[in-house]
């Protein structure tokens, strides 16, 4: 792994400084975790709709348990 020095602004470093106390992450964590996110999204942009959908086809299998189930607790939650 590779180091590197970067500048930041002083609200952002406020922010970051908070945010890694808050959260109680390391602010590299949190930079590397922010950094892979914009990376996702920047090898998104460009691709086709159906692209896209196979890309990110079956990410969340296995996270909601049965699907039918987890719709119908979300929608009941929005007749709240």
């Amino acid at each position: 792994m590779k180091r590197t020095i970067i500048s930041l602004s002083d609200d952002d470093q406020k922010w970051l400084d908070e945010y890694s106390q808050k959260k109680h992450y390391p602010k590299v964590k949190i930079i590397r975790e922010a950094l892979g996110e914009f990376r996702r999204k920047q090898q998104l942009q460009g691709l086709s709709y159906k692209e896209i959908i196979e890309k990110t086809s079956g990410i969340g299998k296995g996270h909601f348990g049965d699907a039918v189930k987890y719709v119908r607790k979300i929608r009941s939650e929005w007749e709240r």
